[in-house]
């Protein structure tokens, strides 16, 4: 069940480190799990969520995909998950599949892939949240 209020938070957030992994993430915003309204969207359910929010998938080193139509809260969901791991001590760097897409895709064409991948391969995040292309 997902903690109300500061819950999971409040037991991260006075650490330096966490506050500053979540610098490092890049997140677009600040979003967290209590603040997303499951009774607008009825199409996420609330329990996997919820089971997400405990971040078993990282410590089974899966990987977390959110996919569909827009305006369905993968965004969000994204960040406040990755906000989470950061809490946690994980190390996150959050882009969106179109702006992985478009970094990537221009450094190959100027022939710097390697250049980009480099800072990516050396930061070595302990997990990258992907969201795919929206229809």
């Amino acid at each position: 069940m997902l903690e109300g209020g500061y819950g999971f938070r409040a037991r991260f957030a006075a650490t330096p480190g966490g506050r500053s992994r979540i610098r490092a993430a890049r997140f677009p915003a600040h979003k967290t799990l209590e603040e997303f309204h499951f009774t607008f969207q009825r199409s996420v359910k609330k329990t996997v969520i919820e089971h997400l929010g405990q971040l078993d998938f990282l410590h089974a080193k899966e990987s977390v995909i959110l996919h569909g139509p827009p305006g369905t809260g993968k965004t969000h969901i994204s960040i406040a998950l990755g906000t989470r791991a950061c809490l946690a001590g994980q190390r996150v760097l959050f882009r969106t599949a179109t702006e992985w897409v478009a970094l990537l895709g221009e450094a190959q064409r100027q022939g710097k892939l390697d250049q980009e991948l480099d800072p990516l391969r050396a930061r070595k995040p302990d997990r990258h949240l992907k969201q795919p292309f929206s229809a």
